[in-house]
């Protein structure tokens, strides 16, 4: 198969793949819109339809039967029950298991499952058997020639379009098929085709008019072959096609579902994503000489300089962003899996739970959006079974009985803030504490003395579980630890809010990029140190009037409560130990669940810096997140501040 026509298949039907696993699930809550089910009927005509021009019978088989499904229902011959949707659902997996072996590179695909087959055959028929019940498939089943003329659009039955995968065939291979198929010369080359294997001219001009005209792949191919003599034209058959076409409903308007004009496909180049990273690596170097410059711009005095410097700043500005969003993608990548995992786990739980996505079109950078996928899919998982009541119970305590789940995304500043929100139960912070005590996670004393927004931070402590019985869903203590570790990973940050009987929010705080991390500059002795800026909570002068030690622990009083105190040249410069403090600053962050204080010896202010690894003997040093160059020319450091406290 030609490669770049395989190629631009595999980016249509991805395209629709991805719409599709949105509509499937809106379809079981609205299963009589006619737009919806004509957007899913379509979108597996053109799958199909693609398919059968590169020649992936598989594909082409599974697409044809829940093509047929559609048709009986959109034509009311046949209802969109959870049963039918449990059936279809399997087969848009299989679809996605055989688009994704494609974009591997395999190139002969395995059949089809023939108890799925078998299951979507009985769907159509109205049996509407379940997957499991179904018994396989005979092989030995008897293919029926193919009438003269049919038209792709009709209405056809499987042994008819079974008949047409072969005459497919031959015009591809020129050779017999061992499918029983009438033709007059099962050995000659047909008519208009080049005995070497290369199509006439004839048939090309034939695929190209219909092509332009706008025609899917297979209907192009159908009219090239026409066109040379090997199937017989549409107006020989008039009388036998009119009627199955009379049974098309009318053509409906395109609505925000249905495939997007071609006009936008044209406009678009694609481009490899290691090509994308090696811009914004030079865009990074580009920006460490823009804060190069910018500091010597002020050691120059000379106003010529002064001006070029500053519209180099500006220029370099436009071009971060804009490479930036080369590498955006919309957070709907990310939310688009959730409609179908939110269904399934539901209908296994015995729940009923609506949901609702906002935001969708918000973006962030692919780096993040594929990092963000595990995190947010424990999260949502973790809403339906601990979060949303049963609907017996929901009922009992007043509220609707179908639960409400709220997916949302938007840009603040540099960071893009992501909430989870439930109206189940919420969080019952005294049994949080408890629990965490009986799994050992915290002593009574320490738990004790938790407020209600640390003890939901308990949840996200590894081990911690407040389920008796451990099932395939939760119960092992594992997942939630996860979402913390990897928010943190990525700079971001994670805060949970909840009231008993109301419901639950998670908070999602992350950069909009990784490739280029603000911080804040401070000083240590005679180097200079960045902390991710996201960690920092607010700046102050180190004050000893306003210390004291608990435990052996220097603390700060700050408003209502005490914040540990650590002081960095203890770790990071040990020769300056005991000089002046009157001048230093505490610097009060967030590491992980907890809030300390930094005392540095100089804060210099906030700066964009391009994250470099470490060399490899430095790289299982613990609190060193990279390095970078300061707009000075120097080396600093980049911290880590889960690793760094771990060395205290």
């Amino acid at each position: 198969m030609d490669e770049d026509i395989l190629q631009d298949f595999l980016v249509e039907a991805g395209e629709l793949y991805e719409n599709l696993n949105e509509q499937l699930v809106e379809l079981e809550h609205n299963p009589l819109d006619a737009s919806l089910l004509n957007a899913i009927f379509r979108s597996f005509h053109t799958i199909k339809g693609g398919a059968g021009f590169i020649g992936v019978t598989p594909l082409i088989e599974l697409c044809h039967r829940a093509e047929n499904l559609f048709d009986k229902i959109r034509n009311g011959e046949r209802q969109y029950s959870s049963e039918n949707a449990d059936v279809i659902l399997q087969a848009y997996d299989s679809v996605g298991v055989m688009l994704h072996s494609l974009q591997l590179g395999e190139r002969v695909l395995e059949d089809v499952d023939p108890v799925l087959l078998a299951a979507l055959d009985a769907a159509v028929k109205g049996t509407e058997m379940p997957v499991s019940a179904v018994a396989p498939a005979s092989a030995a089943s008897v293919k029926l020639k193919l009438p003269d003329g049919v038209d792709m659009d009709a209405d056809i039955s499987d042994e008819e379009f079974e008949a047409l995968l072969n005459q497919r065939d031959q015009l591809i291979t020129h050779e017999p098929t061992t499918k029983p198929v009438a033709t007059t010369s099962p050995t000659a080359v047909p008519a208009g085709l080049d005995p070497d294997g290369e199509i006439s001219e004839a048939e090309f001009e034939a695929m190209l008019a219909s092509l332009n005209a706008g025609k899917t792949a297979q209907e192009s191919a159908l009219d090239a072959a026409r066109a040379v003599g090997v199937l017989p034209t549409p107006s020989a058959v008039v009388e036998e096609v009119v009627a199955p076409v009379a049974k098309l409903p009318a053509p409906v308007k395109p609505n925000k579902l249905m495939n997007k004009p071609s006009e936008e496909v044209e406009s678009t180049v694609r481009v490899d994503t290691k090509r994308l990273d090696e811009i914004m690596n030079l865009v990074g170097e580009l920006v460490l000489v823009r804060n190069r410059l910018l500091n010597l711009r002020s050691t120059l005095q000379n106003e010529e300089i002064a001006a070029a410097v500053a519209n180099l700043d500006h220029v370099t500005m436009d071009l971060q962003a804009s490479v930036m969003k080369t590498r955006m993608q919309p957070v709907k990548k990310v939310f688009g899996r959730f409609p179908r995992v939110i269904r399934d786990l539901a209908r296994k739980l015995g729940k009923e739970i609506d949901l609702e996505m906002l935001g969708e079109e918000t973006d962030l950078d692919k780096n993040l959006v594929e990092a963000l996928a595990d995190p947010l899919v424990h999260l949502v998982r973790n809403a339906v079974d601990h979060g949303v009541e049963m609907p017996e119970d929901r009922i009992k305590a007043g509220k609707p009985r179908i639960g409400k789940l709220v997916l949302a995304a938007q840009q603040e500043g540099d960071h893009i803030l992501l909430t989870i929100t439930d109206d189940g139960k919420g969080m019952d912070a005294a049994l949080l504490r408890r629990k965490a005590v009986e799994k050992g996670l915290v002593d009574e004393v320490t738990a004790a003395q938790l407020d209600d927004k640390a003890a939901f931070d308990l949840i996200l402590l590894p081990g911690f579980s407040t389920k008796t019985e451990i099932t395939d869903v939760s119960g092992r203590g594992v997942g939630m630890d996860v979402v913390k570790s990897t928010i943190t990973k990525l700079n971001g940050g994670i805060d949970i809010y909840s009231v008993m009987g109301e419901g639950t929010r998670f908070n999602i705080r992350v950069p909009l990029t990784l490739a280029i991390l603000p911080t804040l500059m401070v000083g240590i002795g005679a180097f200079n140190y960045a902390i991710p800026l996201t960690a920092v909570q607010e700046i102050f002068d180190y004050d000893a009037a306003q210390t004291n030690k608990i435990d052996g622990r220097m603390m700060v009083r700050l408003r209502v409560r005490s914040i540990p105190l650590y002081f960095m040249r203890e770790w990071l410069s040990p020769s300056t130990h005991g000089g002046d403090l009157d001048h230093s600053k505490v610097v009060i962050v967030n590491v992980g669940m907890a809030v300390i204080g930094l005392i540095v010896d100089h804060v210099r202010g906030q700066e964009e810096v391009v994250i470099k690894p470490l060399g490899t003997k430095l790289q299982g040093a613990k609190g060193y997140a990279g390095a970078t160059i300061t707009g000075d020319g120097r080396i600093a450091l980049i911290l880590d501040l889960p690793g760094m406290m771990s060395r205290f």
